[in-house]
């Protein structure tokens, strides 16, 4: 039985199952999560919730860096959280905030284990991470484990300088079983989803996330207008919002394409609704970390479409089996791709293979258990 603290930047629900799991996982007695701050601005998340496992909103501020635009918070209060609560390890997220340095530097004089949870992959940081190097390299090889989300960033941090052997993979993902539920009680329901959510055609592809260039979603929206003229019966939804929301729009107009539906931010249930109604799911991003609506797809037995430039697609989308992986910007590749899911008549079966793959590869479970694994590895040293 350890005791344990994890210091995270912004409070996420998708975080909330995990940390509930891991905090009544009977390897550990008590788990405590210190939050930097509540959310950043451009984040449209709901915080209402009961969480049942420990946590502090630490009290500070927060500021963007001039150059490179990354919000760093500040809570000095965390070096006394760790010095007074004699912790058998601390899992750090990220290095960026002067509060995890700080955390950093309390664990090495007080001697506790220090746990790196990093979701770099090398595919993008920012225009000018050759800044940061040094400093990841410093966290990298002087943190006793690392707990990182995919095989690709597993790859990225031994470039960077740690061993293979005290990486562990904790993929980053949802609870499956509220999905899995839902989604086969709505397709139960169909013809009343798409009546109610106004959805008329029969065939859907469904995009989820910020309407911002790196996503890309004006190369999904050229592929759509090409393939929508040889399938009538062929929608878009497109569930999010952002600066690009406008230019999308005028796509639409220009082309004179139809059937392509904003439907803004929604709630998790109309959004489970929407994708129990959809047969392929595309994420055309330039570059993606490790992006939560992957395995929420998967979940719903859908087909995946994504990039190369998605660092997380390679470990749960095995090509022609249960979806494509694609060139980034390659608006030919992102064309074929979605044909081939539609008309090859098998796109059931590749819906039903990512569920398959979810389970084997990304559930919660595993996630639990690959930072369980980090936790043991460090005490056992």
């Amino acid at each position: 039985m350890v005791k344990i603290a994890i210091i995270h930047n912004i409070v996420t629900p998708y975080r909330l199952e995990l940390f509930e799991r891991l905090s009544k996982h009977k390897y550990i007695d008590e788990l405590n999560v210190f939050y930097c701050l509540e959310r950043y601005n451009d984040r449209n998340w709901s915080l209402k919730y009961n969480a049942e496992y420990k946590y502090k909103i630490l009290p500070g501020y927060t500021f963007n860096f001039p150059i490179i635009k990354l919000p760093c918070s500040i809570n000095p209060s965390i070096f006394n959280e760790i010095r007074n609560n004699n912790y058998d390890a601390v899992i750090i997220c990220g290095f960026t905030d002067v509060t995890t340095q700080l955390s950093y530097l309390s664990c090495k004089i007080n001697h506790i284990p220090i746990i790196l949870w990093s979701e770099l992959s090398g595919v993008y940081l920012f225009k000018h991470h050759t800044f940061y190097n040094p400093l990841i390299t410093f966290f990298i090889k002087n943190s006793d484990a690392l707990v990182v989300p995919s095989t690709q960033s597993k790859e990225y941090h031994i470039k960077m300088g740690s061993s293979s052997n005290k990486i562990f993979i904790s993929p980053n993902t949802n609870d499956e079983q509220k999905y899995i539920c839902k989604i086969k009680k709505y397709k139960e329901n169909s013809s009343l989803i798409h009546e109610e959510l106004s959805v008329t055609t029969t065939k859907n592809i469904i995009f989820v996330g910020r309407f911002i260039k790196r996503k890309c979603v004006d190369y999904l929206l050229k592929s759509f207008i090409e393939v929508k003229a040889e399938m009538d019966n062929l929608g878009l939804i497109l569930i999010g919002d952002g600066p690009e929301k406008e230019n999308l729009q005028a796509l639409c107009k220009d082309s004179g394409v139809k059937d392509v539906y904003f439907t803004g931010f929604v709630s998790e249930e109309v959004k489970i609704k929407y994708y129990s109604i959809s047969n392929l799911f595309v994420l055309p991003s330039l570059w993606d970390i490790h992006p939560l609506v992957i395995p929420e797809a998967m979940a719903c037995s859908l087909p995946i479409v994504s990039t190369t430039g998605v660092a997380s697609s390679r470990d749960v989308i095995i090509d022609g089996e249960n979806g494509y992986i694609i060139n980034t910007k390659d608006v030919e590749q992102l064309t074929s791709a979605i044909r081939k899911s539609f008309l090859l008549n098998n796109i059931i079966l590749m819906g039903e293979k990512s569920l398959q793959i979810l389970k084997e590869k990304c559930s919660l479970d595993i996630a639990v258990e690959g930072i369980i694994n980090t936790i043991k590895y460090v005490k056992s040293k």
